[in-house]
């Protein structure tokens, strides 16, 4: 999801499709199902309390749908034209709710793809009920790819530091998929991007199998210094 101004643009039909299944054949499985894992468990420590409303910013084709309870309201909110979402994000990044009548918000692999980080941000915040929580991913190291555009990479203290800004305190805060796996990821992209498409498979299936072995290697804190995703968890502070 790109937003430069979300009244001139529409959700991008042609984008890769983003689904709950991550084939072993493709070229994020190691860290698409990494973070699936990781955001499954975020989800049992933080989504207790059912019934309850959640708001998927930027939610594509919802791909994290099935992690949650089904008895949450879980509403997709996008950029006009997506027809799985059931909010359209309009000027502003505005979602159409009344203040602080939502108990969760869900971002993934959005906040790259934004042009104005703050003002999204403070979308969330405003939404939010005084103790809801912010659940969001994003990227540290990773390759240039538009959706159309694609702004920026974070670390983990400037993470917080933007988070922090818009209003929120953050509660947990983790690197997915330490510097070796930035390596690797990075050797991935740059053969596969040089070889016809049928010889690429085999590429990403070698690279992300040694990519899962050597993310072994790096300790928690070592992943919040140098990491391909980062997975927080915030929540509002007291206005």
């Amino acid at each position: 999801m790109s937003m430069v101004s979300p009244a001139k643009n529409s959700f991008l039909n042609d984008r890769p499709t983003r689904t709950g299944h991550i084939a072993f054949n493709e070229p994020g499985w190691f860290i698409l199902n990494r973070l699936r894992d990781e955001l499954r468990q975020i989800v049992a420590d933080n989504v207790k309390d059912v019934p309850a409303q959640l708001v998927d910013y930027g939610c594509a084709q919802m791909p994290y749908r099935d992690l949650f309870p089904k008895e949450l309201t879980y509403l997709g909110a996008d950029l006009a034209g997506n027809p799985d979402s059931d909010l359209t994000i309009t000027d502003g990044y505005a979602i159409p709710l009344e203040t602080a009548t939502t108990d969760y918000v869900l971002s993934t692999q959005v906040l790259e793809h934004v042009f104005d980080p703050h003002a999204y941000l403070s979308e969330c915040r405003r939404v939010l009920r005084p103790d809801g929580r912010l659940i969001l991913s994003t990227h540290g190291h990773w390759v240039y790819h538009q959706d159309p555009e694609d702004y920026w990479r974070w670390t983990s203290p400037g993470l917080t530091a933007a988070l922090d800004k818009a209003g929120f305190s953050v509660h947990t805060i983790k690197g997915v998929g330490g510097l070796s796996t930035v390596a690797l990821q990075y050797i991935q992209d740059l053969i596969a991007r040089r070889l016809p498409p049928f010889l690429r498979p085999c590429v990403w299936i070698v690279l992300q199998r040694l990519a899962a072995v050597a993310d072994r290697m790096h300790s928690d804190v070592s992943r919040l210094n140098d990491s391909m995703v980062y997975l927080v968890v915030a929540k509002p502070k007291p206005a």
